[in-house]
């Protein structure tokens, strides 16, 4: 794992979990998704802390420097 691209969608038929978080390893393509409640900077630790736990801890994230990613 090298590069990932970070970002999160808002899903409102998800509910209450309706922000899905996604990183993708621009290289191999395997991807990760997962749903929160927000998409606040705490959201994004947690799906990034579960996404390294699955795949491993990529080389660099490269994000569109959103609020969330920026705090």
């Amino acid at each position: 794992l090298q590069l990932w691209q970070t970002d999160v969608t808002h899903y409102p038929e998800f509910g209450r979990l309706k922000y899905v978080h996604s990183s993708i390893d621009t290289f191999s393509g395997a991807l990760f998704a997962s749903c929160h409640v927000g998409e606040a900077a705490k959201d994004v630790r947690r799906h990034l802390l579960r996404a390294f736990a699955t795949l491993g801890i990529p080389a660099q994230i490269k994000t569109d420097n959103g609020p969330a990613y920026i705090s």
